[in-house]
C-alpha cells in the first residue's frame, strides 16, 4: 500500500493553501515568519503544506456560535 493512499497526505504549495483558506500569500508568508499559521515544510526554496495540517489549522480556528 502506498504511503500516499490517503488524499489528505498530499503536499501542496502556498498558492493552493491561499486558495483553500482564503488567506493571501502575504498573510501565509507573515505567518511563517512569525511562527504562526499551519505547519509547513521547506524543501530547498519551496514551501509545502500537508493537506492534513491545513485541515487541522482550519478546524482549530473554527468558532462554534452559541444557540
Amino acid at each position: 500500500m502506498s504511503q500516499f493512499s490517503n488524499p489528505q497526505d498530499r503536499w501542496v504549495d502556498e498558492k493552493y493553501v491561499a486558495m483553500m483558506t482564503g488567506l493571501s500569500l502575504s498573510t501565509l508568508r507573515k505567518y511563517r515568519h512569525y511562527g504562526k499559521g499551519p505547519a509547513y515544510v521547506k524543501v530547498g526554496r519551496s514551501v509545502r503544506y500537508s493537506l492534513t495540517d491545513i485541515h487541522c489549522f482550519m478546524t482549530e480556528k473554527r468558532i462554534q456560535p452559541c444557540n
